[in-house]
């Protein structure tokens, strides 16, 4: 081109040089134009017919080089049949041999093939190439390393890689027993190896061992061998167990302020515990206000380290909130009803309750404790399994049989086939103190007591089922696995005073029930109990009022109560109370109980007999008092401190002391159980607030001492009747009612023998010293008499008054009511035989 140019301008005139410029112009446009039409021409692709068929005739790593034809970008893609061992390169800016196609080596016995298809911008269809190798000529092979065919794994969650040399495709498949805890996985191009094996934690009793089976078409199979060791722990499980906390209960101090003080207790022994369960009624009501006092009291490190996990279950009041009551406590909580664990290797399992009802486990409880039980024997051969419900199994330990308790009739025919079973129960209240909270029968059941308050069992002792300073007791158990686990020892501990209950209890190895007649299965009670030598009871008294005093006796478990006689000179008792001893308050129990009685036979020599009985009901020899002969003089009652009569048209007016304040609406006046004189009715929902204005009196901050007379007629005996109520926000259960029976009284109290009568006019006294006596009178005679409530107890009243005819939950009908009469005393008997009938 140089030449061209220095030849047209070399010796030009300037004329012909002017020329030779414009058809140089001329020139460049013409070039210009033929670009233009050059972008303009229509897309093609083109490759030779002989190069759209590619064989590689042998097996071995190859590359062919193929021709693609176009004016656009063009893109090459291997078929997905193809991809493992075939691939494309694009040579941009070259015209030829401007795709690459590669092949590695073929190990298999077959031919393969794949097809490769190329693109090239705008248009519609591409060209695809036909791909071929050979086969290969080795011959059909699997092979895993000899050391990698047994595999050692520690008890930790472990990833081990194997390779599995081969030239075909292969499986890999565990066996049945191995599925739960081992997986395989082919992981193709993983430098570690092509098998991926995955095991989780080992916390069996036991080294456990599966095998991996792997196969290649029609090759013999490898098994590798997975054996993983089992944790070696330091130490065994120690636990601690406490039931029945009932956020937001107000017995006593409250469960405020009993829980985290039980708490504090527990967490303060040494060495610390490695876990906390919580046996069911972890609220009174089962609402989500409670679980989140609850919480508070929990996640509070001054109760209870943070290192400690606390493991709940729902108890029968948990479910008192209806059909959310699972969700608030899974909501709240954070945690399932039902739970498996492994502490130290030993398995626990927790049962929730899902009903109100004592066999209220349904199907899914029930299965899951099947499942767990028979898993942890499995996996824990010759150890105990631990087990916590809230309700016990009925028939057991103290509180859970069918005459004088609550158990669950659900668990036994599911926990009878496992001997190592240790189950931990709670809902009765009884004390942990009496040795029958220990059972063994075809298992080992343990009442673990309450962290609220105390119950016993009903019809055994006068006070009734809260004997005195029953709301001041709260219990719980540690247990320690000792002795290279050859032995679990309960120790029991008084979580309110913060001192232990002797003895241990202690289960030994084998697990198996074998042991079971030497531990706790046939015990009697024996020797029986004893009073100390020479001791007699001493009676004092005046008027109709009489006490007997006597010393506690001793035996070598527990006195459960006291049978106290009072009989004639033919040996005939005229008056007997049951008298609990308060073995559950501990190093605090009484040396020396006093009971009251009233309504002796006049002017005839009396004795008081004494007998103590234990938890197996063996009777000691009665200590004998001296005889004493009551002599009774008629007594008139003192003036009341507060009357009220009903004739007038205000119905709250008072004879004496302040009016009467009413509550709701519907009070109206009716005729009286007299000619001329009036009464009032009052309807269910409706109560008067009655100002009694006396001082706190009977040793404590409350009225503990008074008496209150209400005369009365119902109009039917099938329904309850309040009688008065201690919270002055009506906010609890009544404290002292008719019932469906026609009988007065409470079921702490007890309730009389002799019932009212529908639409007759009765004369209701309540008399109360409490800490001595709690009595109720119905038309002059004595009905109930108790020794059930302490001072600055559920029935003392209030310095700002107490509700008459109220009751929180509807059992408060309507009645009528002619006169209501208060003494800031406890009147005699005589004195209320005095009032008339």
């Amino acid at each position: 081109m140089h030449t061209l140019f220095t030849t047209l301008f070399t010796g030009r005139t300037n004329r012909q040089l002017t020329s030779i410029k414009c058809l140089i112009v001329l020139f460049a446009v013409f070039i210009f134009a033929c670009k233009d039409n050059e972008k303009e021409a229509a897309a093609f692709l083109e490759i030779a017919a002989e190069q759209q068929t590619i064989h590689f005739e042998t097996p071995d790593v190859d590359t062919v080089l193929v021709t693609v034809k176009t004016n656009r970008t063009f893109t090459a893609s291997v078929a997905t049949t193809g991809q493992s061992w075939c691939s494309t390169q694009i040579i941009k800016d070259k015209e030829t041999d401007n795709l690459i196609v590669n092949v590695v080596k073929n190990t298999t016995t077959e031919e393969r093939t794949t097809t490769i298809t190329v693109t090239a911008e705008g248009l519609p269809t591409g060209i695809e190439l036909s791909v071929k190798q050979a086969s290969g000529d080795a011959p059909p092979f699997i092979e895993i390393a000899e050391e990698q065919r047994t595999l050692q794994i520690e008890p930790d969650a472990s990833v081990i890689f194997v390779t599995v040399n081969t030239n075909q495709s292969f499986v890999a498949t565990v066996a049945t027993a191995g599925q739960e805890w081992c997986t395989a996985e082919i992981t193709e191009g993983n430098e570690a190896g092509n098998l991926k094996i995955s095991v989780s934690k080992n916390e069996m009793a036991r080294e456990r061992t599966t095998t991996i089976t792997v196969t290649a078409d029609e090759l013999p199979a490898i098994e590798i061998t997975v054996n993983q060791h089992i944790v070696v722990y330091e130490g065994f499980p120690r636990f601690a167990v406490i039931s029945d906390i009932h956020f937001e209960n107000n017995r006593g101090e409250g469960a405020q302020v009993k829980v985290p003080k039980a708490l504090k207790n527990l967490m303060s022994k040494t060495p610390l515990v490695d876990a906390l369960f919580v046996v069911g009624d972890l609220t009174d009501n089962g609402r989500e206000d409670q679980y989140d006092i609850l919480k508070a009291a929990f996640a509070n490190p001054s109760n209870i380290s943070a290192t400690v996990p606390v493991y709940y279950l729902m108890g029968n009041h948990d479910n008192l909130s209806g059909a959310n009551a699972a969700t608030y406590y899974r909501n709240k909580l954070g945690q399932p009803l039902h739970q498996y664990i492994i502490i130290k290797g030993y398995p626990f399992i927790t049962i929730s309750q899902t009903g109100t009802a004592s066999t209220d486990y349904n199907n899914e409880a029930q299965t899951f404790l099947r499942d767990h039980l028979a898993k942890a024997a499995t996996d824990f051969p010759g150890r105990p399994i631990f087990v916590f419900t809230h309700v016990p199994p009925q028939n057991t330990c103290y509180g859970s049989s069918v005459s004088d308790g609550w158990g669950s009739s659900v668990f036994p025919p599911i926990l009878r086939n496992y001997p190592q079973v240790i189950v931990f129960s709670g809902h009765s209240h009884f004390p942990l103190g009496d040795p029958r909270s220990i059972h063994q029968g075809d298992y080992t059941a343990v009442n673990d007591g309450s962290t609220t308050y105390s119950e016993v069992e009903p019809y055994v002792v006068t006070e009734g089922i809260h004997p005195a300073k029953y709301e001041y007791i709260t219990e719980g158990v540690i247990v320690n696995v000792k002795e290279e686990g050859n032995t679990v020892e309960m120790e029991r501990w008084d979580t309110y005073r913060n001192e232990e209950i002797l003895p241990r209890w202690q289960v030994k190895a084998p697990f198996d029930g074998s042991r079971f007649a030497l531990e706790y299965k046939n015990r009697n009670g024996q020797p029986v109990p004893s009073f100390a030598t020479g001791v007699k009871p001493t009676a004092s008294g005046s008027e109709d009022e009489w006490t007997i005093t006597f010393p506690q006796a001793t035996d070598n478990e527990v006195v459960h109560h006291y049978i106290v006689d009072v009989v004639n000179n033919q040996d005939v008792a005229v008056r007997s109370i049951r008298r609990f001893s308060q073995y559950y308050l501990n190093s605090a129990m009484p040396p020396f109980l006093t009971t009251a009685f009233s309504d002796l036979p006049e002017g005839e020599p009396l004795v008081a007999k004494v007998t103590a009985v234990d938890s197996y009901n063996n009777r000691s020899e009665p200590v004998v008092s001296e005889p004493f002969i009551p002599v009774v003089v008629s007594v008139d009652p003192p003036p009341a401190a507060g009357h009220w009569l009903f004739d007038d048209a205000d119905l709250t007016k008072a004879l004496v002391g302040e009016p009467l304040v009413p509550s709701g609406s519907g009070f109206t006046s009716i005729d009286g159980p007299a000619a001329g004189n009036k009464a009032v009715r009052v309807p269910q929902g409706s109560y008067y607030k009655l100002l009694h204005g006396f001082a706190a009196n009977g040793g404590g901050s409350s009225v503990n001492e008074y008496t209150l007379m209400i005369h009365l007629r119902v109009p039917s005996i099938d329904r309850w009747y309040a009688l008065f109520q201690t919270d002055l926000n009506n906010g609890n259960d009544g404290d002292c009612f008719i019932n469906p029976s026609g009988k007065v009284g409470l079921g702490d109290s007890g309730y009389s023998s002799a019932s009212l009568t529908a639409n007759v006019w009765h004369r209701i006294v309540v008399t109360a010293k409490l800490g001595a006596w709690y009595r109720i009178y119905l038309d002059g005679t004595l009905a109930v008499d108790s020794n059930t409530p302490a001072v600055d107890s559920r029935y003392s009243w209030s310095l700002q008054g107490v509700l008459l005819f109220a009751d929180d939950n509807g059992e408060d009908n309507a009645l009528d009511v002619a006169e209501i009469a208060v003494w800031n005393q406890a009147l005699s008997s005589a004195k209320v035989k005095a009032l008339g009938k």
